[in-house]
């Protein structure tokens, strides 16, 4: 999420988040740990879900972009927020983060999905997502 200024993001269910998480790293040594792509869990195997921490949508005023690790290991959070406050739409803002993550040699698959949300959210929305624009 991207508000006011600040980026707030998700933990990566791995084992480098993890480690981030636990203050044993940090987030400039996950960028390139050799572990940073062993995952927690994985769908269809039982033996490793674990369960996962659920957020509730109350941001407002804001964008909330997913993205695939193609896109946010590449892409600092300086020039994220450059673009996002450049922006006028979520396509637009969509189009210029996928821009920037091949300008920046990503060598994988980059996935960005931006959603942008004005206004206070009402007690409907708490609950569940329908009141979102989406790209």
């Amino acid at each position: 999420m991207v508000q006011n200024g600040v980026i707030k993001h998700t933990r990566d269910q791995n084992m480098v988040g993890d480690l981030v998480a636990s203050g044993q790293i940090t987030e400039e040594e996950a960028q390139n740990h050799p572990l940073r792509t062993v995952l927690d869990q994985a769908l269809g195997d039982p033996d490793s879900v674990i369960e996962p921490a659920f957020y509730e949508n109350t941001f407002s005023d804001g964008w909330l972009i997913l993205s695939s690790d193609g896109f946010h290991d590449f892409v600092r959070k300086g020039r994220i927020l450059e673009i996002v406050a450049a922006g006028e739409t979520p396509e637009e803002v969509c189009g210029e983060l996928i821009e920037a993550a091949c300008e920046s040699g990503s060598d994988d698959n980059v996935t960005v999905v931006v959603v942008r949300r004005e206004g206070e959210v009402c007690e409907n929305c708490k609950k569940k997502s329908d009141c979102m624009s989406k790209v």
